[in-house]
């Protein structure tokens, strides 16, 4: 009766142990699957700055940024840093596409208006997608 008792519970812990194990390998299952789309989408991204001059009344620079990957990509996720400082992020400051739909689409170009005080120097300029894929721009000022 005894062996009986405890094959019962060797069944029983046999199960829990099979049922955590399982949902753990669903979870990390999961997230492999979530970070392989999210480096196929990184790879997938380029974009590249292909022009930028201080405005007339250098309170602000003016580049223009191409989406030469595959995938569109939204212009509010995009973010802007000037000189290694973080200067704020496509939903805060100007950044319009071609269409002005929100979505730099494969060979579109964006503008986007820095605002930023400038005197002569050179000023380096970075725009970062929302995946972490950028591109940097020197602008020289004088």
């Amino acid at each position: 009766m005894s062996h009986l008792v405890f094959f019962i519970a060797t069944l029983i812990a046999l199960a829990i142990s099979v049922s955590v194990i399982t949902t753990a390998l669903k979870g990390v299952t999961y997230a492999i699957n979530e970070r392989m789309s999210a480096a196929a989408q990184q790879a997938s991204t380029i974009i590249k700055i292909v022009e930028g001059y201080p405005a007339d009344t250098n309170d602000y620079i003016i580049t223009y940024v191409k989406n030469l990957g595959s995938v569109p990509l939204d212009v509010n996720g995009f973010d802007v840093f000037v000189n290694g400082s973080y200067v704020g992020g496509c939903d805060t400051i100007s950044c319009v596409d071609e269409t002005n739909n929100g979505i730099l689409s494969p060979n579109e170009l964006m503008e986007v208006n820095i605002p930023y005080t400038l005197s002569i120097g050179t000023y380096r300029i970075r725009v970062v997608a929302e995946n972490g894929v950028y591109s940097d721009f020197e602008v020289i000022v004088g």
